[in-house]
């Protein structure tokens, strides 16, 4: 037996349930004093007598009365008697509770599965009520839950037995109220007494919805101070676990004690109108994870301009049409699918499903979806939007190597201002630099990234269903591979040169010039760039010079394709000289609008390490004028917030707390006024292909960017989202799978010019994945079939 539940610190065989109460009681709250029975310890107390009956294959049919009979006689443990003897008051009773390993977790709650039972008076109560929680394990509706989630049958319990209260009121606080209308509201249910009556349906909860920022606190049964607890308690809990929270609490007069805290799983937020998603707002960063204001604010500014002014100019709205093109839920931007999409349907050439498999854009339909032919009727309509695109691309591209080579200087440019102005100037000219740089210079290259981005995503749309009547899939992929030397190679190609290098420290300096304005997260100003941090950079460079297997591997992925011309002619061979003609016109002008992007895609991100600098400079001229506690906090204010200066407190702290309470959250990718939730046409192990081959590996399952040292060379990594600063992982993975993103992502780019097979969109493929397993993957029909189950 474990001690007291105030002298642990959660462990993974302690299970969800008593991690949650270790956490919360860390943060200062109040839980019912408790003993701890670790999972591994019952398990060899139960298991061993259960299998000499029953083979483990059995299990799945065996009934609790069964695992009961054979629990009948087991003696209760030296251990829980001593913990006993000290630790329970003669005048107490206590309620015996399931802890299981899986339970309470951010994927899955068990909310209701595994027995709990309460007036146990004495050892002999409590160890018939272990028993009887035991056999909870083996209960039809759990056989059945785990069956439904996909989910191996893992019989691992841990217990918890808590001094059970006798409160005067009882409840639950969901820290995000579930019904769905706002991302910044709680919902408290209480009854008085016992919160058994509430869970039972006995007695009907008074219901208390609390805004997070600007609470009301009306409640006829408790008291203010009582709500005002509630309230505070309710925020910091979800801000500490990342994630919105369901929490179990009791009041004994004005003293709170929580009983149990698990996340929220899903939240049925929807939106009043349309469809929204955050499809290739995740490839990236800027809706993979809880964004601060700030980079909300220069997103949703520039999305808004720059989507506005393109779709006017194609003549595919007038300006009073538009409306608005993004919004923000779970401190993420979403941006307005529907709209989109009206304005793709008047494209001559569009077909829904294939918009959607470009992008990785979730599919509510049946089919194709919508599709815009050529109708005579619309001939004179449509031939002039198409005419108007091709226009506005050709102006784009005549002008686009000029801009770009002068962006580049002008970014180096302003990066010598800084490094002056942070030196010498005061604190107005820094700020009047600051806000030129996040208004006007970022509008100007992010707006031109964007535009590349938008003219991809048509023209794209419009040549790649062309291409495919003449070619094969397979054989599209092979076409625009290769692109030559895109900016996201270039630091794969840096590396390989420090591993080589007989002055390591000479070339990791020469990195940092070259490349610091790279990090693991690029489209998140909170995270340091390389050029503050350069640990990930010498991690690999290690990785890859004491693994020399690994290292040859990482050199493969450079190296120009042998055979790329043979290819090409046995595709050419196929067509007649007619087709050729025009296939290699339409490849040419894929493969430079694929360039482009990748390029556009490298200023952007120097534009946004240069404002992560900027603004940590005026930052730090704030922390010293007293204005702000130190100079990241700046992070949660927007240009237009630097009119007041007395309001700035506040603000902080509630972004931080929005920002705090979405961090660990798995936000749902679409958001519908209609609220339908079924994806038609997709599976778990089937994506769409982005890039062909097929890999047999290891699976690496990685949920999060800050793990991606532990990749190994060889092993398919399977994500539900890459960031540009993975590129260098690249280098060493066999194949890739992706639950988001597509065909045109930064992933499915670097995979093809890495030559790794690739799958994208694959639904929930982390959660039926697991490290270790052996998989093949198809990475032109997009199918996953697992070869070895064993981890």
């Amino acid at each position: 037996m474990e001690n007291l539940i105030t002298e642990n610190t959660p462990q993974p065989s302690f299970g969800g349930k008593a991690n949650g109460l270790i956490s919360i009681q860390g943060l200062g709250y109040a839980v019912p004093e408790a003993l701890l029975f670790p999972e591994e310890e019952l398990t060899a107390l139960w298991q061993p007598i259960v299998l000499s009956r029953f083979p483990r294959d059995s299990w799945g049919r065996l009934r609790p009365k069964e695992v009961l009979t054979c629990l009948e006689d087991l003696p209760i443990p030296q251990s829980l008697s001593q913990a006993w003897a000290s630790w329970h008051k003669a005048d107490r009773t206590y309620i015996v509770r399931s802890s299981a390993l899986h339970e309470d977790g951010q994927e899955h709650s068990f909310a209701g599965q595994y027995d709990s039972f309460g007036g146990c008076e004495n050892l002999e109560t409590v160890w018939s009520a272990i028993k009887q929680c035991i056999a909870s394990l083996f209960q039809d509706q759990v056989q059945a839950y785990w069956e439904r989630l996909g989910m191996a049958k893992a019989y691992q319990l841990a217990l918890l037995i808590q001094e059970e209260l006798h409160p005067d009121f009882s409840g639950v606080c969901f820290t995000t109220a579930p019904e769905g209308q706002s991302d910044t509201r709680m919902l408290i249910e209480v009854v008085e007494g016992n919160g058994s009556s509430l869970v039972d349906g006995y007695q009907r909860p008074e219901f208390l919805t609390l805004d997070w920022f600007f609470p009301k606190f009306e409640s006829s049964v408790l008291t203010i101070s009582q709500q005002q607890q509630l309230h505070t308690m309710g925020i910091e809990v979800m801000a500490n676990f990342g994630h919105p929270m369901d929490i179990e609490f009791a009041f004994v007069g004005e003293c709170l004690y929580l009983l149990q805290a698990r996340p929220i799983t899903e939240l049925p937020l929807i939106v009043a109108s349309g469809s929204w998603t955050t499809t290739n707002f995740r490839d990236g960063g800027v809706s993979a994870s809880s964004s601060p204001p700030l980079m909300r604010w220069l997103y949703q500014r520039v999305w808004q301009a720059s989507l506005s002014q393109f779709m006017i100019e194609a003549g595919l709205f007038k300006p009073f049409e538009i409306g608005s093109l993004s919004i923000v839920r779970f401190s993420r931007l979403y941006w307005n699918l529907g709209q989109v999409k009206k304005a793709m349907a008047k494209i001559p050439g569009y077909v829904e499903a294939d918009f959607d498999d470009e992008l990785g854009v979730a599919k509510y339909y049946e089919g194709m979806g919508e599709v815009t032919p050529w109708r005579v009727k619309q001939a004179f309509h449509l031939a002039g939007i198409a005419w108007r695109i091709r226009q506005m691309n050709r102006h784009h591209q005549t002008t686009i190597e000029k801009v770009f080579e002068d962006a580049q200087s002008h970014l180096e440019q302003l990066v010598q201002e800084l490094s002056h102005m942070t030196s010498y100037q005061p604190t107005a000219d820094l700020e009047k630099w600051w806000l030129q740089l996040t208004q006007d210079i970022h509008s100007q290259y992010e707006g031109l990234y964007f535009r590349q981005v938008f003219l991809n995503t048509v023209l794209l749309a419009m040549k790649k269903t062309a291409l495919l009547k003449k070619v094969s899939l397979e054989d599209f992929f092979i076409l625009i591979e290769d692109l030559g030397q895109l900016s996201h190679t270039d630091p794969l190609r840096a590396i390989a040169n420090a591993v080589q290098a007989d002055d390591s420290e000479k070339a990791f300096l020469d990195f940092k010039e070259r490349f610091g304005y790279h990090s693991s997260r690029e489209l998140d100003l909170l995270t340091p760039s390389y050029e503050e941090d350069m640990t990930p950079i010498r991690e690999q460079v290690a990785y890859l010079s004491q693994n020399r297997e690994a290292f040859e591997s990482f050199q493969k992925r450079l190296a120009p394709k042998v055979n790329r011309d043979e290819d090409l002619e046995a595709i050419y061979s196929k067509l007649s000289t007619g087709q050729t003609k025009r296939v290699k016109a339409i490849v040419q002008e894929l493969r430079d609008l694929l360039w482009w992007r990748e390029a556009l895609k490298d200023v952007s991100t120097k534009t946004y390490h240069l404002i992560r600098k900027g603004t940590l400079a005026l930052g730090e001229h704030y922390v010293k004028q007293g204005l702000l506690e130190q100079a990241e906090d700046l992070f949660f204010l927007t240009p237009e917030d630097l009119v007041d200066p007395s309001t700035w407190q506040e603000r902080i702290r509630n972004e931080k707390t929005y920002y705090k309470a979405y961090q660990q959250f798995r936000a749902p990718n679409d958001l519908r006024a209609d609220q339908v939730r079924a994806i038609v046409g997709q599976t778990a192990l089937k994506g769409r292909g982005a890039n062909h081959g097929i890999a047999t590996a290891r699976v690496r399952v990685l949920k999060d960017l800050s793990d991606i040292s532990l990749i190994q060379s060889g092993e398919i990594l399977v994500t539900p989202y890459t960031d540009t600063g993975w590129s260098y992982a690249f280098g060493q993975i066999a194949g890739l799978v992706t639950e988001y993103g597509g065909v045109l992502s930064h992933a499915s780019i670097v995979a093809r010019e890495c030559g790794i097979p690739a799958i994208v969109c694959a639904v929930d493929a982390t959660k039926h994945l697991k490290t270790g397993m052996r998989v093949t993957i198809n990475g032109t029909s997009g199918e996953i079939m697992i070869i070895e189950e064993e981890v």
